[in-house]
């Protein structure tokens, strides 16, 4: 029987070979050519807020018909030549930094380059594996980083059937996420199953808060009151500490909004893990889990030692500044400390020397700043506003 196969794919002109004679066992070479006048070089790079190539990173490039996994390279840089002309999502981070989701970007042959910039901290809504680790001693429930599919008990979700609203994907970490199955079957199941994330240093920002979206259920069982938890705890030193716990009594069945602030359990802010741990206790009830939107906030200003003098004032000349712009004192300045509005710092400087006139960094992008400078005549503060 004679045979016609096509080849084709959207953006493409289609191959059609006729009259191919297919015998069991055998092999047929085609030499399959497809053409398109309209493919896009694509190229696309990841920085940080300085400009500086972000090496490693993830990046995630998508619309309705496809979807490209890239690493930056050693020069942050990535490419493909064969996109095609379309509104595209471009999703690009590492851990260490705020993931960067750009939605609706035209590319075209005459708009073919992005640059996705990311800022220092920490964020993940788990589009990427970041290398959050899960222990486990429960018999299932086992912590996975998934589209979450969903299980039902009685007409309620058990387990997510979605991610957590407002970020740019689907993905979320949720316990047992086995499809189509019974709420039951893959549930947290007679101990703990706990997730880990990777180690974070939080000492470069000023009052660090962690917030987070969880999901939590506890139900069915033996006509029993449900009695199981679901914890939260920070490490350090390989030491846990406790920092919440959400049971039954707590809203079920949805994503829940999560803060704490981390110097009310810890004073050295470095080498931190955040743990997320679903506990089943005896007496056999269904426990699910989910986690999703991390992030680390900071809250307040730097402070300098306190003096009782006031002697030194300074200004910053001009301000607003579009690029080059001065801190100059009545007195000599030898520390500065530059923050952002959310308390993370940006820029600081010290010197034995004490000079009038301090240049300010050039490389800082656009926003409104913190300002605090010493001498040995006191200290201060002022705002300055770089366009």
């Amino acid at each position: 029987m004679r045979s016609t196969v096509t080849f084709s794919k959207p953006g493409y002109t289609s191959q059609t070979f006729n009259n191919l004679n297919f015998v069991n066992g055998e092999l047929i070479y085609l030499d399959v050519v497809l053409f398109s006048e309209s493919i896009v070089p694509f190229a696309g790079s990841v920085v940080n807020s300085e400009n500086i190539p972000v090496s490693g990173a993830s990046v995630f490039v998508s619309n309705n018909q496809s979807a490209y996994n890239f690493t930056a390279d050693a020069q942050g840089e990535y490419s493909r030549c064969d996109l095609q002309p379309d509104q595209y999502t471009i999703v690009a981070g590492t851990w260490g930094y705020v993931t960067n989701c750009q939605e609706n970007l035209s590319l075209s042959t005459n708009n073919a380059e992005v640059t996705s910039t990311l800022e220092i901290g920490y964020y993940d809504d788990f589009q990427f594996n970041f290398g959050w680790t899960q222990t486990s001693a429960s018999a299932a429930g086992l912590w996975e980083r998934v589209i979450p599919s969903g299980t039902e008990n009685n007409g309620v979700f058990s387990n997510p059937n979605i991610d957590a609203s407002d970020d740019c994907n689907g993905f979320a970490f949720v316990t047992g996420n086995s499809m189509g199955t019974g709420p039951g079957s893959d549930d947290v199941d007679d101990g703990c199953s706990r997730l880990l994330s990777p180690s974070m240093d939080l000492s470069n920002g000023v009052d660090p808060h962690i917030s987070f979206k969880y999901w939590f259920y506890n139900g069915g069982g033996n006509n029993t009151t449900p009695n199981d938890s679901l914890f939260f705890r920070l490490r350090q030193n390989n030491v846990d500490f406790t920092v919440g716990r959400v049971s039954s009594a707590q809203p079920m069945s949805q994503w829940v909004d999560y803060s704490f602030r981390v110097k009310d359990f810890l004073t050295d802010l470095d080498g931190i893990q955040f743990i997320v741990e679903a506990c089943d206790f005896p007496a056999g009830h269904l426990v699910e889990a989910g986690i999703d939107m991390f992030k680390v906030d900071y809250f307040g200003f730097v402070g300098l030692p306190s003096t009782s003098t006031s002697e030194l004032k300074a200004s910053i000349v001009p301000n607003p500044s579009n690029e080059t712009a001065r801190l100059v004192s009545n007195n000599g300045i030898n520390n500065i400390v530059i923050t952002d509005l959310c308390g993370r710092i940006v820029f600081q400087a010290s010197q034995t020397e004490t000079f009038q006139e301090i240049q300010l960094p050039t490389n800082l992008i656009s926003g409104l700043y913190i300002v605090e400078y010493k001498g040995k005549a006191g200290h201060g503060a002022t705002r300055w506003l770089k366009n």
